[in-house]
């Protein structure tokens, strides 16, 4: 299995990384699109589905201590970051 880095994602997805500050997470142990099973080192991706918008739930999973976030639009905290 190849191993990418958070910043080779997000080139090859186009979409951007949020972080809980200026330190590079380097060790993502998990990846997951649902925000109940992030974790500390985990990697949330927001998706945008047909009943609710992953990018809702990124601050809860940046709570939590998630590494990052994979995210497709600016997060501000009008529209919940």
């Amino acid at each position: 299995m190849k191993t990418l880095t958070i910043q080779e994602i997000a080139q090859a997805t186009g979409a951007k990384i949020l972080i809980q500050d200026d330190t590079i997470v380097k060790n993502i142990s998990h990846v997951t699109q649902d925000s109940r099973e992030a974790k500390e080192n985990s990697l949330f991706v927001a998706l945008k589905g047909e009943n609710t918008d992953g990018h809702r739930y990124v601050t809860d999973c940046m709570k939590r201590g998630v590494g990052a976030c994979l995210i497709e639009q600016e997060m501000t905290p009008e529209n919940g970051c």
